[in-house]
């Protein structure tokens, strides 16, 4: 009887870890579907940029980068319109540079 009851239990015990082994490759597969679609979206993204980045031009940079592109319009403003040696137009002209690199 006690052997029975044994056997029984061994029996009940190796079903439960068939069906927790059984999910566990499933929970696995999905995962790995998981990473390759991430990647896959990642690659797509990152060419999009590469083939897209000539369309955004001075516009997106402007946008990205306000004080910048402040800097640069003052300075540009200034470079047409002011004499050459002036000391603001030198110091813009070096913000210029220095922001150009």
């Amino acid at each position: 009887m006690a052997r029975d009851r044994r056997e029984q239990w061994q029996g009940e015990v190796t079903n439960e870890l068939r069906h927790i082994a059984q999910r566990l490759s499933a929970f696995d597969q999905r995962l790995e579907r998981l990473d390759h679609q991430l990647t896959e979206l990642i690659a797509q993204h990152l060419n999009y940029h590469a083939e897209n980045e000539h369309r955004w031009g001075l516009f997106r940079w402007a946008q990205r980068y306000p004080f910048r592109f402040a800097v640069l319009l003052a300075g540009l403003i200034l470079w047409i319109h002011g004499p050459d040696t002036s000391f603001l137009s030198g110091l813009v002209r070096d913000a210029l540079l220095h922001l150009s690199r």
